[in-house]
Formats: C-alpha cells, sequence, structure tokens
C-alpha cells in the first residue's frame, strides 16, 4: 500500500491537505473504511510528522486516506 509522510496543515471535516517532506502540498479525503474518525484529525495537527496510507480515488481530486499515525519521533 502506497504512504507518504509530512504533516497536516489544514483540516476541515474529513478532508486534510499534508505538506510532504519534500515541499509538496497534498488534498486527502477520509476513505470510508479509514482507521480513524474525522474528528480525530484535528489531534494530528502540525508540529505532529504522521504517516498516511492511502489509494488513488478514481474521478477525485483528493486521495483516499486509508491509515492516518503519527509517527514516532526522531
Amino acid at each position: 500500500m502506497p504512504h507518504i509522510s509530512g504533516y497536516i496543515t489544514v483540516v476541515q471535516e474529513s478532508r486534510f491537505r499534508l505538506s510532504t517532506l519534500d515541499g509538496r502540498s497534498i488534498l486527502f479525503l477520509l476513505d470510508r473504511r479509514a482507521s480513524i474518525e474525522p474528528q480525530d484529525l484535528p489531534a494530528l495537527l502540525s508540529p505532529r510528522r504522521v504517516r498516511v496510507d492511502f489509494a488513488e480515488a478514481p474521478k477525485r481530486k483528493a486521495l483516499a486516506a486509508l491509515d492516518v499515525r503519527a509517527e514516532a519521533a526522531a
């Protein structure tokens, strides 16, 4: 399953924007099968680094987030 790490910078309902470690900004939508609920997203806002497991979402501008979790501090 593809995954990416970065920092969540914006949360709105089940949508969030991730700033990646290489400077990209990616829009995600929590999938209905996601391991977390929309109300859990604000706790993961920057400065916490997170890992997002995702899938392509056909015909959508956002990627489908299947799992979002905080990464251990380096």
